[in-house]
């Protein structure tokens, strides 16, 4: 979006932060929905790296907006398909790594990311129907998988595991009541998405 990205400066004469959303999907089995980078935003990180839709939040834009709007942007799915079960009661941050020679913009103008966190319930039966990477000129995502959420910071890249560790402990009761409740829907483990 050609909008610009709300920032938060801690106030020590160091670069900002740029301000965004994580949005963590789970299904009726308590999973979360881990989503493969493409190979062209690996190009510093990982041949393998996965992690969950996220984006940075617009000037004035309102933090659930930004997160649904990246749950669509990224992956396809739209509000018809996700249903918000909380927010984590505060934001966590992350500085970046010396990625030494990456053009990136965001890499070069801030110093991290703050991210508020989002947790939100598949409510649909199939979910390589539903998900769709090719969203316009950048494809961030290109396979989904549903994994038991303590896999996902183990296999996020290791800058962000403490954030995603912080977030799912956040999320704890959810988890623990998703997986109470066992409500059986059909669920596809392929890692690539339906044509």
């Amino acid at each position: 979006m050609g909008s610009k990205t709300k920032t938060f400066n801690p106030g020590d004469g160091g670069p900002p932060y740029r301000c965004g959303v994580m949005a963590l999907v789970f299904n009726r089995q308590g999973q979360l929905l881990a989503c493969r980078r493409a190979p062209e935003k690996d190009s510093i990180r990982s041949e393998n790296s996965w992690q969950t839709p996220q984006g940075g939040i617009d000037e004035g834009e309102d933090p659930l907006t930004a997160a649904f709007r990246e749950l669509s942007e990224e992956i396809g799915l739209g509000s018809d398909k996700v249903k918000l079960l909380m927010q984590a009661p505060t934001p966590t941050q992350y500085q970046f790594p010396d990625f030494g020679t990456s053009t990136d913009i965001i890499h070069m103008k801030y110093r991290g990311q703050r991210h508020e966190w989002f947790a939100f319930l598949y409510t649909g039966n199939d979910i390589q129907a539903d998900v769709s990477f090719d969203r316009g000129d950048e494809i961030e995502f290109c396979a989904v998988e549903w994994w038991p959420p303590e896999r996902l910071v183990k296999e996020v890249v290791p800058f962000k595991q403490a954030s995603f560790q912080t977030a799912i402990a956040a999320f704890a009761d959810i988890i623990a009541e998703l997986k109470k409740a066992n409500i059986a829907t059909p669920i596809s483990t392929s890692s690539t998405p339906k044509p």
